[in-house]
Order: structure tokens, then sequence, then C-alpha cells
């Protein structure tokens, strides 16, 4: 909920974000390193969509389990979406990814950014 805040807090007027944040959820949970874990996560995620604005985006939550045994993780960009595997390079914390990851990607200084139409407050 942090981009929520986010939106919120710098005048974001962005339609349609919560029916691509139900899916992303979705994705989310697609993610799970183990069926007990998506199980847990895709209960949690179910019951939140159901109070959150009277369930009208729960239609969108559409979580699919993939066993992770045996398969190949895709690294790299597919439909503007970057993937990276959690465990790259032997990562044992959230701020030793943060630190590889931020090896490999661009520093925001050297980005361009583009902002539809209202949204120029946050830049």
């Amino acid at each position: 909920m942090v981009q929520n805040w986010f939106k919120q807090t710098y005048g974001y007027h962005i339609p349609g974000w919560e029916k691509n944040f139900a899916e992303a959820c979705g994705y989310s949970c697609g993610t799970a390193q183990n069926r007990a874990h998506y199980d847990m996560s895709v209960a949690g995620y179910e019951a939140a969509f159901r109070k959150w604005k009277g369930g009208k985006y729960l239609q969108y939550f559409k979580p699919k389990y993939v066993s992770a045994e045996g398969a190949k993780f895709f690294f790299g960009v597919q439909k503007d979406v970057l993937f990276i595997d959690e465990d790259i390079g032997g990562v044992q914390t959230p701020a030793e990814l943060y630190h590889l990851v931020d090896q490999i990607i661009a520093p925001a200084s050297d980005l361009t950014f583009r902002f539809l139409p209202g949204n120029e407050r946050a830049a």
C-alpha cells in the first residue's frame, strides 16, 4: 500500500490503478517458494480484497501457483516488468538484495521520467 500512500500524498491520479494492483498481487503470490506460503498469501489477499471497496477488485486477483521444483527462473525484462531472482548472488537479507540490484540498475539521475497529465506534482 506504499504506492497508495505515495499517490495520495503527492496528488497522483492514475486511472485504473486498483485493477492493476489486484493483478500484481496475483502475480506476487505466484512467486511463492512453496505451496504453503502460496496458500497463506492467497488467503490473506483474498480476505483483504473482499473488504476493500466492497470486493470490487477481487475479480482481478487471479493468483496461479507454479511449483519452483525443476523450473528455470526467468531473469530479465518482459512486457515492461523487471524480473530478478530474490536469491540472486547468494543474498541473505533484503539489504543485500537492494545493494546488488543497485549495482545492475541505472541510477535514477540517469533515467527520464514521463508523467501522466496532472501528475507533475511528484516530480
